[in-house]
């Protein structure tokens, strides 16, 4: 059960934060925003679990690494999800991807330094 909440928590979390900030930069279509929904339910339980496993296993240079490289993956992605599936042009799949990621990112890890 402790695993179950160790996804859902931050994949809830990701999705709050990247529709809000999705809207903030002015995707208003009901369809564009389940589809950054959608991007973000393929790829953020792949990156806590293995998250789970590099910290578990490795040391924290491997881990800020492991980030590093997935965090790229993720933003390479989505940005070609956005660009094949959004309607809309009013900003670059690549700069909606990043904004969203750092966002999210940076807040998670606020909220680690905090929790």
């Amino acid at each position: 059960m402790e695993l179950l909440i160790y996804f859902l928590i931050p994949l809830g979390l990701t999705i709050v934060i990247e529709s809000i900030i999705a809207l903030l930069l002015g995707i208003r279509s009901l369809r564009d925003i389940i589809v950054i929904i959608l991007a973000q339910i393929l790829t953020n339980p792949a990156v806590n679990y293995g998250a789970i496993i590099v910290h578990r296993s490795l040391n924290a240079t491997y881990y800020g690494l492991y980030l590093f490289i997935v965090e790229t993956l993720v933003l390479l992605v989505e940005s070609f999800v956005y660009k094949k599936c959004l309607n809309t042009r009013k900003i670059s799949p690549f700069r909606l991807s990043a904004i969203c990621n750092l966002s999210s990112f940076g807040i998670g890890v606020i909220w680690g330094l905090l929790g």
